[in-house]
């Protein structure tokens, strides 16, 4: 009877030490699947920011673009701005310029009509 006691104590000893290992190794899978999350869930949201910075760069891109386009534009239209006034100021020079010969021919005319007046009133 004791042999049959000591055998149904190593029989119920064998069945918890694998109960043991059982609830060891469902454990260890617990942690394994939460660790897996973990990192899954990790990854996401560092592949999210990744996105988030792209596309912040990218807008960022865009922006200096659209900036360095209204600059370009706004360098061509003071370039034509000042071509415009260079041509109007040649235009005035040049009026002024042939208004003053215009003004040297009447005089110098008026000047040879009175000379030759007076040469005719000598005679």
């Amino acid at each position: 009877k004791a042999e049959a006691e000591a055998k149904a104590a190593e029989v119920e000893r064998v069945r918890m030490e694998e109960e043991a290992r059982v609830v060891k190794a469902e454990a260890e899978k617990a942690e394994l699947e939460r660790w897996r999350v973990e990192e899954a869930a990790r990854m996401k949201a560092e592949a999210e920011a990744w996105a988030a910075e792209v596309e912040r760069l990218r807008a960022k891109a865009e922006a200096e673009a659209a900036e360095v386009e209204r600059l370009r534009v706004k360098a061509e239209t003071e370039a034509a701005e000042a071509e415009r006034m260079r041509v109007e100021e040649a235009a005035r020079v040049k009026a002024e310029a042939e208004a003053a010969e215009a003004e040297a021919a009447r005089v110098k005319s008026a000047e040879a009509a009175r000379v030759k007046a007076e040469a005719a009133e000598v005679e």
